[in-house]
């Protein structure tokens, strides 16, 4: 395990923040995941089965993943992460946090708000459902994050492709382990009225399986759009 401890304080001297965050996207994996994805990358040869970890070395990863986490934030605070960097590092730490419970605080992952803030301007019709990919893994920040992306979006909807906007609507809709699927309460009335907009703009470009997407986060929020109404 020495030889991870090394190099991960050597991406954390690095310039490189593509490397660290992928890194960190390595090590978000589970226990059984971790060992046969690092451990015989960096100690073994690549056809010898991994032992199993040890409660050591589970909780050295632990730390390696907090460390990983502080430099990220502290690199997104000085600004030096790209708006598509600050994304991809807000779900690898919400899929940590959900994996390993506990391990990342609650508003830690919520101070990671001001990098999609500071990069707001750079948020465009190539990008922007990765901003809303995020949003699920705030908290206290989540209404600050969706009214940042849903001003943009309101910029922008003419701009937007089918694809994305199924998207969207699909991230509008979110799985809880524990209750099932539930819908975002945060989302706006100006937000689906745009959604819809873009849709019947489009329809003759949309799938049945992007529709369904439609259809299935338009009926979870209890929208109805007279316009979508007709057209369909």
């Amino acid at each position: 395990m020495a030889i991870v401890s090394r190099l991960i304080d050597i991406l954390i001297l690095g310039d490189d923040t593509s490397v660290l965050l992928d890194a960190l996207d390595m090590l978000r994996y589970d226990r059984k995941s971790i060992a046969a994805n690092v451990i015989r990358r960096l100690d073994r040869d690549e056809d010898e089965e991994p032992s199993p970890l040890t409660q050591t070395d589970i909780l050295e990863f632990s730390k390696y993943r907090s460390k990983l986490c502080e430099q990220v934030l502290i690199r997104t605070t000085k600004g030096q992460l790209s708006l598509e960097q600050v994304c991809r590092a807000v779900c690898t730490m919400g899929q940590i946090s959900q994996l390993f419970p506990g391990e990342i605080q609650k508003d830690f992952i919520d101070k990671m708000w001001m990098g999609i803030s500071d990069k707001s301007h750079k948020i465009q019709e190539g990008n922007i459902v990765s901003v809303f990919r995020t949003i699920q893994y705030f908290q206290k920040s989540q209404r600050l994050v969706m009214s940042i992306v849903e001003r943009k979006f309101l910029s922008i909807w003419w701009k937007m492709k089918t694809q994305a906007v199924s998207e969207i609507c699909d991230l509008l809709l979110m799985k809880d382990s524990h209750k099932g699927y539930k819908y975002w309460s945060i989302v706006s009335s100006r937000l689906l009225a745009s959604l819809s907009k873009c849709i019947h703009m489009n329809l003759h470009q949309l799938s049945e399986e992007e529709l369904f997407k439609v259809i299935k986060a338009f009926h979870g929020l209890d929208f109805c759009d007279p316009a979508f109404e007709k057209v369909k």
